[in-house]
């Protein structure tokens, strides 16, 4: 079936393909495969991320060192890497790349646990100065009552007096 603006209907589903690879390349690290907003929201920023710390040129030139280099000049990160990449790894892995993760946005977990430790010990410092404060305005309301208390029983006596005294001024009137 054709299409008479677009072409056939192979062209209009490889010109679809082409386009969800474009936007997976624009917006997804090909190394980590993180998304792009989750950089620009708590990392360093996608552009940063993808030329900086994971530069899928800096991989491919690691990755031809490798072949070119002798097996015996190896460090233990890239003997690491060759096991992977060898013939005798059936088939050959990737396990060696960094699969959803990134030191830029590891430092950013480190800053939000931090976050999160102070805000905690901050709420259990205020749960403290609540049960405290709570504390002291049940003693105030106790003293507050005894004090009433006093007071009712002082203008009891009171009363108790000048009725007293208001009697003897009748009797010695």
């Amino acid at each position: 079936m054709t299409c008479c603006r677009c072409g056939t209907s192979a062209n209009i589903e490889l010109r679809q393909h082409r386009h969800l690879i474009k936007g997976k390349i624009d917006n997804e690290c090909f190394i980590c495969g993180i998304d792009r907003f989750t950089f620009d929201t708590k990392g360093s920023g996608f552009e940063v991320h993808t030329t900086k710390e994971h530069a899928k040129w800096t991989y491919l030139f690691m990755l031809v060192m490798i072949r070119e280099k002798p097996m015996e000049m190896y460090n233990g990160w890239e003997q690491h890497v060759a096991m992977h990449l060898s013939p005798y790894c059936s088939p050959p892995s990737a396990a060696w790349l960094p699969r959803n993760t990134a030191l830029s946005l590891k430092s950013s977990q480190v800053k939000l646990k931090e976050h999160q430790e102070r805000e905690a010990t901050i709420a259990i410092k205020q749960a403290a100065q609540a049960e405290r404060t709570s504390r002291l305005i049940e003693h105030v309301a106790s003293s507050l009552d005894a004090v009433r208390a006093r007071q009712d029983e002082m203008d009891a006596r009171l009363s108790r007096l000048v009725e007293l005294s208001s009697a003897r001024q009748q009797a010695g009137a």
